[in-house]
C-alpha cells in the first residue's frame, strides 16, 4: 500500500520488448530450449522438412502448457493505446480548428501561425542564452563511489545491468518547463517506434525518466544489456541529440552549443559526469536476467515460425535463427 501511494509516474519511458509480457517472454525461451534439446539429440536427418516435423513431434510430446497464442508483438489495441496522447492532441487541435473556422473563418490561421512561430523563436532564444551563460563545474572523480557501483556490474549470472541516477535540475522555472516540453515531445514520438529500439539502440530493456521533488530533480532508471561502457558509447554515438536535449537542463552537464550540439558528444567529460552522479542500487529486479533484448526478439521469431510451419526458403531462414 505504501509503495502504491508513493508511485511516481514517468514523464517519459521506453520499453525494449513492446507487446510481450513476462509470461510470453519466458514461454518463448522455454520453447527455444525444447527445440535446441531436440536438435542436440539428432545425428542424422534427410532434409529440413523431416527435421522440422520431428521437432514439432518432439516438442508436442511435452505438455502444451508452454504454447501461447502466436500473435503480433503489438496488437491493434496496444498500438492505438500507446499513441493515445497523440490522438488526444490531434483531436484537440482539430476541435479547436473547427471551432475557430466556424466562428472566424480562415482569417485566424495566419495569426495562429505567427503566435506559434513567435513562441518557438522566443523559447529557443532563451534556451540558447541559458546554455551559453550557464556555469560549468567539471565532475570530480570519486574512486570509492565508482568502486561501490562497478563491483556490482557485469555479474556472471546476468547479461543485463542496471542504471539509476537522481540529478538536480538547473534552478529556475524555465529549465523545469523545458524538461516538461522535451518529455511531452518524447511521449508523443517514441510510441511510433515500436521495434523496441531507443534512437537506434537495441540493447535497452527499459528506460524511465521522471521529474520529482516538484520538478527540482530528474530521476532516470534503466535496465540494459552489456557493459556500462558500451551502454554509454551507444548513447553517445546514436542518441546524443536526445541525451543533450534532456540532461543539458541538469546541473553541471558538459557545455552545450546550439541547443543539442556538443554536450554528451564530449565522451570523456560526459562519462565522468554520468558516473559521478550514478546512484548506488543495492537491489534491482529483472524478470529474465539471462536474456538480452536480441535474445527475446529472436525467440519471438522462432515461436512464430514454429507455429506457422514454414517451408522452402522460409524454413531455411527459420533454422538459421536457431
Amino acid at each position: 500500500m505504501f509503495l502504491k501511494d508513493h508511485i511516481v509516474h514517468p514523464s517519459a519511458y521506453h520499453i525494449g520488448t513492446p507487446g510481450r509480457s513476462q509470461l510470453r517472454i519466458n514461454t518463448e525461451q522455454k520453447l527455444h530450449n525444447l527445440i535446441e534439446e531436440h536438435l542436440d539429440s539428432q545425428t542424422e536427418w534427410s532434409n529440413l522438412e523431416s527435421l522440422s516435423k520431428s521437432i514439432h513431434e518432439s516438442v508436442n510430446q511435452h505438455s502444451n502448457d508452454w504454447c501461447v497464442k502466436i500473435q503480433p508483438r503489438i496488437d491493434r489495441f496496444e498500438w492505438f493505446y500507446a499513441r493515445r496522447r497523440t490522438w488526444l492532441l490531434l483531436a484537440l487541435i482539430l476541435l479547436l480548428g473547427y471551432t475557430l473556422i466556424q466562428n472566424y473563418g480562415l482569417i485566424w490561421i495566419p495569426f495562429a501561425a505567427l503566435a506559434v512561430s513567435s513562441f518557438v523563436i522566443l523559447w529557443s532564444a532563451i534556451l540558447w542564452h541559458k546554455n551559453a551563460t550557464d556555469k560549468f563545474v567539471p565532475s570530480q572523480i570519486r574512486h570509492e563511489h565508482i568502486q561501490q557501483i562497478s563491483v556490482r556490474e557485469d555479474a556472471a549470472t546476468f547479461v543485463q545491468n542496471h542504471f539509476a541516477n537522481v540529478i538536480d535540475v538547473k534552478p529556475g522555472w524555465f529549465r523545469r518547463w523545458n524538461l516538461r516540453l522535451v518529455f511531452l515531445i518524447a511521449s508523443l514520438t517514441t510510441p511510433w517506434s515500436d521495434k523496441g529500439e531507443l534512437s537506434g539502440i537495441p540493447s535497452i530493456h527499459f528506460a524511465h525518466w521522471a521529474l520529482i521533488d516538484g520538478g527540482k530533480k530528474l530521476l532516470f532508471l534503466s535496465n540494459y544489456d552489456g557493459s556500462w561502457e558500451n551502454y554509454l558509447d551507444d548513447f553517445i554515438d546514436k542518441a546524443s541529440v536526445g541525451l543533450t536535449g534532456i540532461w543539458s537542463n541538469t546541473v553541471d552537464f558538459p557545455p552545450t552549443k546550439h541547443y543539442t550540439d556538443e554536450g554528451s558528444r564530449n565522451g570523456p567529460l560526459f562519462k565522468q559526469y554520468v558516473r559521478d552522479r550514478q546512484s548506488y542500487s543495492p537491489v534491482w529486479y529483472s524478470a529474465y536476467p539471462r536474456l538480452s533484448v536480441q535474445n527475446i526478439d529472436r525467440n519471438t521469431e522462432i515461436a512464430q515460425g514454429f507455429a506457422e510451419c514454414p517451408a522452402g526458403k522460409e524454413l531455411k531462414n527459420w533454422f538459421q535463427k536457431l
